[in-house]
């Protein structure tokens, strides 16, 4: 809640795993992970609407983890 975005919220804390909390939380733009040991975790549910974009781009990066999230795009 601190932060506007997920990707905000790993851009102003890099080398930590951010929180998703429960909820869906809908992007346009990929998300970024960079760096050492960063990632997300949480019950939370990260939505693509973008079908011209990724839901999710590590580069740069190792021992990044991605736990519990769910990355998804709508139905249609």
């Amino acid at each position: 809640a601190a932060y506007p975005s997920i990707q905000a919220a790993l851009t102003a804390n890099p080398g930590k795993l951010i929180f998703v909390p429960a909820g869906d939380h809908v992007i346009m733009e990929k998300i970024r992970i960079r760096g050492e040991r960063s990632g997300l975790y949480g019950p939370g549910r990260i939505i693509q609407q973008n079908p011209e974009q990724p839901i999710l781009e590590i580069e740069n990066a190792h021992s990044i983890e991605i736990r519990d999230v769910t990355l998804t795009r709508p139905e249609d």
